[in-house]
């Protein structure tokens, strides 16, 4: 499924593909490093 969503975005010419988890998710963190995608942003937040 990762193989054929990636060739239809390159096919459609995208070049970065985005996607966003909890900090707190080790286990989605783990697996989407594994799939080779790297940390790129930080989001801090503050509860009030």
């Amino acid at each position: 499924m990762w193989q054929k969503q990636r060739n239809f975005m390159g096919k459609k010419g995208y070049r970065i593909l985005s996607l966003a988890t909890g900090a707190a998710n080790e286990q989605a963190l783990g697996f989407y490093r594994h799939m080779g995608y790297l940390d790129e942003d930080v989001t801090l937040v503050k509860l009030l």
